[in-house]
C-alpha cells in the first residue's frame, strides 16, 4: 500500500465562491506554472480585485482546497514558497516607493495585500485590465511605433530597476509577461519564480538555462538587460532574437533584421551588448543600458528621430577683469583730509596763553601773606626692598638631646632722612618781583594791540 494517497498530477483552481482572507474569489480568468489568477470582490467594500494564489506546476497538487506537495516534493516546495513570498514582499515595497516618490511611469503591479492559506501563500493586486503585449501588437491597427516602444521599454526600464535596488530580478519580459492596460500604459505582472521552465527558450539569456548553470553563470541585473534588449528586438523587427547557439556561433547574418529596423549605429550597437550570450561580455546594469540608448534617468524618451546637431553659438569676447572697488579707499581718505583741516583751523584759532599764564601767576603771588616763607615739603625717602623669608625648613629628625636655643635675628634699623631747611623768601623779593610781573603783563598787552609788521622792542620787565 502506498503511504501517500492518490494526487492528481496537475492542480485545480478553487471554485468560485471560496475566500481567501477578506476577498471572496470569482472565476479563475488565469493560469502560470506558477499558479492561478482569480476575480475577487472585497467583502467589506465591494471593490473589484485580482487574487493570485500560488500553486507550482510539477510541486503541488489541490486536495479538497488544502495545496499539498506531491510525494518528494517537499523540500523544493518549501524553497519555492520561501522565494515567492520574498519576491513578492520585495515587490510591494518597490510599488509603495512608487508610489511616495510619485511616479507615474511605475510599471510594476501593484500588491494591496498579501497572506498565507490553504497550505500557500496569495497576493491581493489591484485590477490590471488590458491584453498583453503581443495581442496588441498582432491584432491591433498596426504595429507599435517608435515613440510608444520608446515609452513602454522606458517604463519597463525603470520598474526593473526598481527590483534591483532590493535585490530582485524580474527575469520574464515577454511579450506575453507585459500587459497593455485600457489607459495605454505598460504593466509589469508579477514574475514566474523559475523562468528555465518556459518553452519560450529564445527570450532566456544563458545563465538562465541549465547549461549556463551547469557552466557555473549567476543571475543578476544583467538577466534583466538581456530581457529588455530582447524585448526591444522583438518590438523592432517583429521577431524573437537569434537563438543563443547562432549569437555564440556569431552567425553572418544573425543581425540582419535588427541592421534593417534600426537605421541608429549607436543603438544597433547598444542592443548587441545587451544580447551578448555571456554575461562578462554584456551591459551590466539597466543604467549602463538607458545610457547606452541615449536615454535620461527619469523622464520618457521621446521619438527616435535622428536630431539635427545644434548651431555653433557666436564665440563670445571674455569679459574685461571687473576694476577693484576703491569706494572705501576714497572714504577713508576723504575722511583723514576732513580730519586734518579741522585740526588745522582750531590749531590757527587757539587763544593767546602768555596773559592768563602770567595772570594766574600775579594773582597766585598777590594772595600770599607778605611774611610767609616759601617752605620746600620734604621728600618721603623710598621703601626699602624687603627679603623675602626663607621657607621653612623640613622638621629635623628626633635626637636624643634637646636642640640648643637659636637667638632671634636682629632687625635692621632706618636711619631717617635730614629734612632740608626751608626756603626763606624776602619781603623785598616780593614786592619786586610783583612790580615786575605787573609791568610785564602791561607790555604783552599793549603788544597784542599793535598792527602786525610794526617794530616791536624787548621789555627788560619780561627777560
Amino acid at each position: 500500500m502506498s503511504p501517500h494517497p492518490a494526487i492528481p498530477s496537475v492542480p485545480v483552481p478553487l471554485a468560485p465562491g471560496s475566500c481567501l482572507g477578506a476577498y471572496e474569489l470569482g472565476a479563475c480568468h488565469g493560469e502560470d506554472l506558477d499558479g492561478f489568477d482569480y476575480d475577487a470582490v472585497e467583502r467589506h467594500s465591494g471593490r473589484a480585485v485580482t487574487i493570485r494564489e500560488g500553486c507550482p506546476v510539477g510541486l503541488v497538487a489541490r486536495v479538497g482546497a488544502q495545496v499539498v506537495p506531491v510525494p518528494g516534493a517537499e523540500d523544493d516546495f518549501r524553497d519555492w514558497l520561501a522565494r515567492w513570498t520574498r519576491l513578492t514582499g520585495h515587490w510591494e515595497q518597490a510599488g509603495r516607493s512608487a508610489d511616495l516618490a510619485r511616479l507615474a511611469h511605475s510599471a510594476l503591479v501593484r500588491i494591496e495585500a498579501r497572506g498565507e492559506a490553504n497550505g500557500t501563500a496569495w497576493v491581493c493586486l489591484s485590477p490590471a485590465t488590458g491584453r498583453t503585449l503581443r495581442q496588441v501588437a498582432e491584432a491591433g491597427p498596426g504595429w507599435p511605433d517608435r515613440a510608444t516602444v520608446d515609452a513602454g521599454l522606458h517604463a519597463c526600464c525603470n520598474a526593473v530597476e526598481s527590483l534591483h535596488r532590493l535585490g530582485e530580478l524580474h527575469g520574464s519580459l515577454t511579450p506575453e509577461r507585459v500587459v497593455v492596460l485600457d489607459s495605454g500604459t505598460w504593466c509589469l505582472p508579477l514574475p514566474d519564480t523559475d523562468p528555465s521552465r518556459q518553452p519560450l527558450s529564445p527570450w532566456l539569456a544563458l545563465e538562465q538555462t541549465e547549461a549556463g548553470r551547469l557552466a557555473g553563470l549567476v543571475t543578476g541585473p544583467w538577466t534583466d538587460v538581456h530581457a529588455v534588449a530582447a524585448l526591444a528586438h522583438w518590438l523592432l523587427t517583429g521577431s524573437a532574437p537569434p537563438s543563443l547557439s547562432r549569437r555564440q556561433a556569431d552567425a553572418p547574418d544573425c543581425w540582419a533584421e535588427l541592421e534593417r529596423a534600426e537605421p541608429d549605429p549607436l543603438r544597433r550597437r547598444a542592443l548587441r551588448s545587451a544580447l551578448a550570450p555571456k554575461p562578462a561580455d554584456r551591459l551590466g546594469s539597466i543604467a549602463a543600458l538607458r545610457m547606452a540608448l541615449g536615454w535620461s534617468e527619469r523622464h520618457a524618451p521621446s521619438v527616435a528621430a535622428p536630431k539635427p546637431a545644434p548651431a555653433p553659438l557666436p564665440s563670445v569676447p571674455p569679459a574685461p577683469p571687473a576694476k577693484a572697488d576703491r569706494t572705501g579707499l576714497m572714504t577713508l581718505g576723504g575722511l583723514l583730509v576732513s580730519l586734518s583741516a579741522v585740526f588745522a583751523v582750531l590749531w590757527i584759532n587757539r587763544p593767546p596763553t602768555a596773559e592768563p599764564v602770567a595772570a594766574a601767576m600775579a594773582d597766585a603771588l598777590d594772595q600770599r601773606p607778605a611774611g610767609a616763607g616759601h617752605r620746600v615739603p620734604p621728600v618721603p625717602p623710598p621703601p626699602l626692598p624687603v627679603k623675602p623669608k626663607a621657607p621653612p625648613k623640613p622638621p629635623a629628625p628626633p635626637q636624643v638631646q634637646a636642640p640648643a636655643p637659636t637667638p632671634k635675628p636682629k632687625q635692621a634699623s632706618v636711619s631717617p632722612v635730614p629734612e632740608l631747611p626751608p626756603t626763606t623768601v624776602r619781603p623785598t623779593e616780593v614786592a619786586a618781583r610783583k612790580k615786575t610781573s605787573e609791568a610785564c603783563i602791561d607790555w604783552l598787552r599793549r603788544r597784542s594791540l599793535e598792527p602786525a609788521g610794526s617794530e616791536r622792542t624787548s621789555n627788560p620787565a619780561c627777560e
